[in-house]
């Protein structure tokens, strides 16, 4: 990250007062008795005891997105991408998210690249492409989180932020090694702990919100396996009450879409 000169004069500031409340507390404790530093250290150790780690705030955040039965989520992903092997471009996609557990979704997609709609009812999957004005269908089982298994191993399909609508993420996702917490910052007038975490191939930089609803506002994946390490960042508006239309699970087809088959991912 590259400071501006107001970051430099910030730290240079922070520098020369850190130095002086250090100078300050050598000078108090000369004077001070010696169970008063005592005390001080204790209560600096308990400061230090309290303060969860990355991987705690993550934890919490998914716990508690497991316990919503109902909830909608916008998104506004932005895609970075080489063009021509020469410069940069970036693609843009907002995503329209209606998860109603334990068996009914509804995914819209509509951006620069991917135009569809993803429907899942009491076993019933449908995708279907507005663009060319197709779908396709697959009997599955009743659950949207055995249906995103069924459609990643078995037909390479992949949910968009299916991180976010599976209900056990805090068992499928937790991290392997322990992350950063960089600190507290403000997201669109909400207070955040950001976070990150590191792989070998992957970054991940996380904004959860804090308080007693430690939903995921934002996040960026890093891919450290390009020499430009590409981002996608994803910014999310949640509503924990939304109102769905009754049959807006149910997919009814368009006049003249035609239907096709979908097929099953050849693996190696």
């Amino acid at each position: 990250m590259i400071l501006g000169e107001d970051m430099k004069i910030k730290r240079l500031l922070t520098i020369s007062l850190v130095s002086m409340l250090c100078s300050a507390s050598l000078i108090a404790q000369e004077h001070a008795p010696k169970h008063s530093t005592k005390k001080i250290v204790q209560k600096s150790q308990k400061v230090q005891h309290t303060q969860k780690s990355a991987t705690e705030i993550l934890m919490n955040s998914y716990r508690y997105i497991e316990s919503l039965k109902h909830f909608q989520i916008k998104a506004t992903v932005l895609s970075e991408d080489v063009y021509r092997q020469s410069t940069i471009m970036q693609w843009t996609h907002h995503v329209l998210i209606d998860v109603k557990r334990p068996s009914k979704m509804f995914i819209d997609i509509s951006g620069d690249v991917k135009n569809q709609k993803i429907y899942l009812e009491n076993g019933l999957f449908t995708i279907y492409s507005k663009k060319h004005n197709m779908y396709g269908q697959l009997k599955t089982k009743n659950s949207i989180d055995e249906t995103l298994d069924m459609l990643f191993e078995n037909y390479d399909i992949k949910a968009p932020l299916a991180n976010l609508i599976y209900s056990d993420i805090s068992t499928r996702l937790k991290p392997k090694k322990e992350g950063y917490v960089f600190g507290e910052v403000t997201y669109k007038g909400t207070k955040c702990d950001y976070i990150g975490f590191d792989t070998k191939t992957k970054g991940f930089q996380i904004w959860i919100q804090q308080g007693d609803k430690p939903l995921i506002k934002k996040f960026v994946i890093i891919d450290k396996t390009t020499k430009e390490h590409l981002r996608s960042t994803t910014m999310l508006k949640w509503n924990l009450h939304p109102f769905a239309f009754f049959d807006m699970y149910k997919f009814k087809a368009p006049k003249d879409a035609a239907k096709i088959d979908i097929l099953p991912y050849e693996k190696d």
